[in-house]
């Protein structure tokens, strides 16, 4: 019997990682269904390892070691492209799903289902609400633009066209809100979004000026337009 009741836990938690992961699946990132549904399994799988062991194993401290370890996976999902991060939502995710996987194996399945249900509400209804705020918050701040800069060079020059772009910006009234590349077989663009003054015209048109000078630059352009949205994150 109790064999059959960590099966239903452990099923249980697999299940729920699974329904958590399926969002993150969709939209296409790193950590989807089955690494959700294996974490959260793994978390429930650890705690029914220590109700085997009453009298020798903690639960509290394998749950602090799970946390631990998720933690290390977590830092293996975040990484930093140029001067954007990305992944810390998924990171998050993941370590929701090992609480879920945590619930699931004490056998306290209602809280680990409404846990689940919190987790995709927040990865999900909480998104028009950041588009409301990000909306909002362009509306106060009226007087600024987005500004997009596209560079694209040969591969052996990329981090010297970088490093240029970093330094020139240095320089200028600007917010640089990501910088990243993209690769072809013949050559890298690279792409600049900033934001700044309306009347920053002149100042991204010297930047694109001494970008000019670099050597093994092809292509060289800019324009205004809208933020980009931050979802990678």
């Amino acid at each position: 019997m109790a064999l059959l009741f960590a099966t239903i836990n452990m099923a249980t938690a697999l299940m729920l990682g699974a329904i958590i992961g399926s969002e993150r699946q969709f939209r296409g990132r790193m950590a989807g269904l089955r690494t959700n549904a294996l974490v959260s399994l793994g978390a429930a799988g650890f705690v029914v390892f220590a109700a085997l062991f009453p009298t020798d194993i903690n639960p509290t401290r394998v749950a602090a070691q799970v946390v631990s370890g998720i933690g290390f996976l977590g830092a293996g999902i975040i990484f930093r492209d140029g001067l954007t991060i990305q992944g810390l939502n998924t990171a998050a995710t993941l370590w929701c799903s090992a609480a879920v996987g945590l619930i699931s194996g004490t056998g306290h399945l209602m809280y680990a289902i409404a846990l689940t249900g919190l987790i995709v509400f927040s990865n999900l209804g909480l998104r028009p609400l950041v588009r409301r705020l990000k909306a909002a918050s362009a509306k106060a701040g009226a007087s600024e633009e987005f500004f997009c800069l596209t560079f694209e060079c040969s591969h052996e020059v990329e981090k010297d066209i970088r490093a240029a772009l970093v330094a020139c910006l240095e320089k200028e009234p600007l917010q640089i809100n990501r910088i990243s590349s993209r690769s072809s077989k013949n050559a890298v663009e690279i792409s600049a979004q900033l934001k700044g003054p309306r009347d920053a015209t002149s100042n991204v048109e010297k930047i694109i000026s001494k970008m000019s000078l670099n050597a093994g630059l092809l292509r060289a352009q800019w324009a205004a337009g809208d933020d980009v949205d931050e979802d990678t994150h």
